[in-house]
Order: structure tokens, then sequence, then C-alpha cells
């Protein structure tokens, strides 16, 4: 009875066939979520960007699941990035939003420069990229 519900289970959150788009794929959270995902079959397209890095974390996958992700090169916090990106884009079946930095200081020496490069990259521009996923539908 176990084994049948955990299939059951699996068949219901199965990633196989599904195209799954993530950013900041190229390091740390996202790469790890590229492989995993891809692992459960899904066809990853994975965006960040250092190209290098981005390469690297393909050839991860490659050389694990046999599987050649798609891969692009964009600055999120580009809007001419992002309608390219959009317009590049096949229909996807899902989204992680992972892009993101962070600058470690003294809080005496954040200044709104620095918090609003943050904002940009860490809020604004996932909202801005689902926004034209969405209208792109």
């Amino acid at each position: 009875m176990k084994l049948k519900k955990e299939k059951i289970m699996n068949d219901l959150f199965s990633l196989k066939n599904k195209k799954v788009l993530i950013t900041g794929a190229s390091s740390g959270i996202g790469s790890e979520i590229a492989i995993q995902t891809a692992s459960m079959d899904a066809d990853v397209i994975l965006l960040a960007r250092n190209k290098e890095r981005l390469n690297a974390v393909s050839q991860t996958i490659i050389n694990k699941n046999n599987q050649i992700p798609q891969c692009f090169v964009c600055d999120l916090t580009s809007k001419d990035d992002l309608d390219e990106l959009v317009n590049d884009l096949e229909p996807i079946d899902g989204l992680v939003l992972n892009a993101g930095a962070v600058k470690l200081a003294p809080v005496a020496f954040i200044n709104d420069d620095i918090l609003d490069e943050l904002f940009e990259l860490n809020i604004k521009s996932s909202i801005r990229l689902l926004q034209r996923l969405i209208k792109s539908k």
C-alpha cells in the first residue's frame, strides 16, 4: 500500500517533460535547484548573468542527466534583456525566481544607492519578469 501511495504522489508532482525556467541558475541555491529539477526529468531553462558559471551548471546537468538545458545569459535588471528573453522563450510550465544578490557591509555604510541596486535585482526584476511572462501567454 505504501508503495502505491508513493507512486501516486510522484505522479501528482511529476516534472517529466515540464519546462521550468530557473533564474539565478549559475551558482548557489539556483544551481542546485537547476540540477535537482533536471534530475526529476524536467526540461530546465537556465538563466543567469554569468555565462561561464551558467555553462558549468549546464555541463553538470548534461553529465548527470544526459539532458541539454536551454541557457539564457540575461541581466534581469535590464528591461531590454527582459523583453528579449520573453520574446525568445517558449511557453513554460514552471518558474523559479531565484536571482538575487547580497552586499555585505556594516549598516553604517549602506547607502541609498546600495539599497536601490539590491531592491532592483532582488525584488523588482522578478516582478517585471513575471509580469512579462503573464502578458506573453
